[in-house]
């Protein structure tokens, strides 16, 4: 119906103008407080898939490095330790021990370089001799090599350990104690 001023009046009654206001009150009430923090929480939840995705690519470029790895790990290798009983090596075979530590390297894949029983020892008769060696090789043979160093009976400890990486590849200095007769 118009009115004077050329508007439609709508009669609609009072309660039904109060019972529409709480129905839209009620959807801006589900809106604000339902809707809207699902949305935050979507957007951190890309967030979280994003930085996961990126992590499933790095370890996608490292799986085969890390098979690799695995791999040249050997698991079949020694699950114990040797601990021979200990003995001492008598002076006059003190040759022998360059020629033996020199075969274990070969066996293990490494390069001596050096080995060399401190002179001073030998000349002071003391009961105990260092002997300092250095190889070149693969840091897993090294582990072989020192499993298979410390299964020496005469072989007391290892008293230094160096690992060097150089452009000829890693270069491993080791000094053990080696008791003496």
């Amino acid at each position: 119906m118009n009115n004077a001023n050329g508007a439609t009046d709508l009669n609609i009654p009072r309660q039904s103008l109060i019972y529409l206001l709480f129905c839209l009150f009620g959807i801006l009430i589900y809106v604000f407080a339902g809707l809207l923090p699902l949305s935050g929480t979507a957007r951190k939840n890309e967030g979280k898939i994003d930085l996961l995705k990126k992590r499933i690519d790095v370890q996608q470029v490292a799986l085969p490095l890390f098979q690799d790895l695995q791999k040249r790990l050997n698991v079949k290798a020694s699950q114990s330790l040797p601990f021979p009983a200990p003995a001492k090596i008598p002076r006059d075979e003190i040759g022998k021990v360059k020629q033996t530590i020199q075969e274990m390297a070969q066996k293990n894949n490494l390069t001596a370089v050096l080995i060399a029983p401190d002179m001073d020892a030998l000349v002071k008769e003391t009961t105990r001799i260092a002997v300092v060696t250095e190889l070149k090789g693969d840091l897993f043979d090294f582990r072989n090599f020192l499993i298979a160093i410390n299964g020496l009976p005469y072989v007391t400890r290892t008293a230094e350990m160096q690992i060097r990486q150089t452009t000829l590849g890693t270069v491993f200095m080791l000094k053990v104690n080696i008791e003496v007769s």
